[in-house]
């Protein structure tokens, strides 16, 4: 399966922010009917393919997860292992030169992912 590359740690799609939107208004579950219906827009969908679709939308989002009742749910990941969860991520450091703010300018920048 291909993997994408986000630009932060997590998916940030219109469906995905949609998605997110739904489980906060929803105490954190909602049903994959639910999913498919307002966030992927498709008519009635049999259930064993509805369940794929809305697996293939949440699985690079370990804040997501779909449980044995046929419904996604938010993941209480404690704070301290969320970085240990997420699959990728940059640090980048930006050096200036000159003191004054409006004087500064950008000599360096580095990235390391």
């Amino acid at each position: 399966m291909q993997h994408l590359h986000h630009k932060t740690l997590l998916p940030d799609s219109p469906f995905h922010r949609h998605l997110e939107q739904l489980l906060r208004e929803n105490a954190g579950h909602v049903p994959i009917d639910q999913v498919c219906a307002q966030v992927l827009r498709l008519p009635p969908t049999k259930p064993e393919l509805a369940r794929k679709l809305v697996a293939a939308l949440i699985e690079e989002d370990f804040r997501m997860h779909l449980n044995g009742n046929g419904a996604v749910e938010w993941v209480a990941w404690p704070p301290e292992s969320l970085w240990e969860q997420s699959r990728r991520f940059a640090v980048i450091d930006l050096e200036t030169a000159n003191g004054a703010r409006h004087l500064q300018r950008i000599i360096e920048i580095g990235v390391c992912q």
